[in-house]
């Protein structure tokens, strides 16, 4: 700690005493402090080598023989730093000044307000206002809480010697503007942010994108405070916890991301979907989480679907189509195909299919009159429907089970995000 005082010594000099009416009635004089004793008062915890005084200023002296003496001086000092909540953080600096070279026989060193400060028990003085703040020179990243100054008596030599001694401890407080915009507001925002991989679609493709951004971003943050804070291994700070907890946090929004996208693209070639997983997914959590289930195919995909997978598949099949089209039904379709032998005896080549899930019939104008062949062709564009539909359904459970993960990701991560920013919060002793 670099700290620039003014210290003010005070003392009796009997052999600087005189008579103001032999001088002219001069009762005080200033001299230069070379000229005279000084005290050897120095700074016991100095960091820097220099002890004692540099400045050599003048000192005034009255004719009782007082001399006051108050040289500026710059004292480096030890200080022990805590960076346990960093950048919230507290820290208690102290500045033990004494005699290096009298006793306290012969210089008794006392505080200039002793006289109204508060004795303990172990005979030390209390004085709560050590040091004079009127000249004080606003800090731009500490705050001074508190200055008290205690004086104590220290037995050396068997206690046969007594050496007097005066600590001031700085409380000071650190500034944490700077830091809340530049280091815990975007490194909460990257938390959060981290929340609403969650609630990207799958179908958007930049859940993974999104998350090696954030980590990314993340890495400049973590930069930031190796540079403000000093190297210690004795405790971690209070942001280093916070940006532990962001990276594990991304790490397993990561890692359950690349879970509910594999749940999302699984198909029935891949994956069949158990019983309980229907149930618990499809059924019982959506009610909690307030989520409606989703109605595969509607009334109008359906049809939509039906048309293209007929079209497919004749497009597919190895027989020549002459002709193919399609016209309304107005009443509703009960039966899967409706395909009779009279139809077939009275126009073989001319078939008229109407589908289960379709509103539309198809006619298809042959090219053959057997029976066998045309029965055989049905069966197959029927087949490859029916495993369309299933596959596409079985798809859309999938993606409706990876939805319900999703939210259930969304609002476990968002619990824990904000419990873990209020804990960084609630910590400190104060936070502004």
């Amino acid at each position: 700690m670099i700290t620039k005082v003014w210290l003010i010594h005070i003392w009796r000099d009997i052999n600087l005493k005189w008579d103001p009416s032999e001088y002219s009635n001069l009762t005080k004089i200033s001299i230069p402090s070379t000229s005279i004793w000084v005290p050897d008062i120095i700074l016991f915890n100095s960091a820097d080598g220099k002890y004692e005084i540099s400045l050599m200023t003048r000192a005034e002296v009255d004719n009782n023989g007082i001399v006051r003496w108050e040289p500026p001086a710059i004292y480096k000092s030890y200080c022990t730093i805590d960076v346990e909540f960093f950048p919230f953080d507290q820290q208690l600096c102290s500045m033990k000044f004494g005699s290096w070279t009298y006793d306290g026989l012969q210089v008794n060193l006392v505080h200039i307000f002793q006289e109204n400060a508060k004795r303990s028990k172990k005979n030390d003085t209390e004085i709560p206002a050590g040091i004079d703040l009127s000249d004080f020179h606003q800090n731009h990243e500490w705050d001074i809480l508190s200055v008290p100054a205690r004086r104590r008596i220290i037995p050396k030599y068997d206690n046969d010697v007594l050496y007097p001694e005066i600590t001031f401890k700085i409380s000071i407080r650190r500034k944490t503007l700077f830091y809340m915009c530049n280091l815990i507001i975007p490194c909460v925002c990257l938390t959060f942010l981290t929340v609403l991989t969650f609630f990207l679609p799958s179908e958007s493709g930049e859940k993974i994108s999104l998350c090696i951004s954030i980590l990314l971003s993340l890495t400049v943050f973590i930069l930031l405070p190796n540079e403000l804070i000093p190297p210690t291994s004795l405790v971690v700070p209070l942001i280093g916890k916070y940006l532990i907890f962001i990276i594990i946090i991304l790490t397993l929004s990561i890692s359950c991301t690349i879970f509910v996208l594999n749940v999302h693209f699984r198909s029935l070639n891949t994956h069949a979907i158990p019983k309980w997983a229907r149930t618990l997914f499809l059924k019982v959590l959506p009610r909690f989480l307030l989520m409606k289930r989703t109605k595969f195919l509607s009334e109008l995909s359906t049809n939509i679907l039906i048309d293209q997978l007929i079209l497919d598949s004749i497009r597919n099949s190895n027989d020549d189509f002459i002709k193919m089209k399609k016209f309304k039904s107005k009443n509703p379709i009960g039966t899967i195909f409706k395909l009779d032998e009279k139809d077939l005896s009275r126009n073989p080549k001319k078939i008229i299919i109407p589908y289960i899930y379709s509103k539309n019939k198809y006619t298809f104008i042959l090219p053959t009159n057997n029976k066998k062949e045309v029965l055989t062709f049905i069966t197959s564009v029927h087949e490859f429907i029916r495993k369309k539909i299933q596959d596409r359904n079985i798809k859309q459970e999938w993606k409706q089970i990876a939805l319900v993960i999703d939210r259930i990701f969304f609002l476990t991560f968002s619990i824990a995000c904000l419990a873990g920013t209020i804990a960084l919060l609630l910590q400190p002793p104060t936070i502004f």
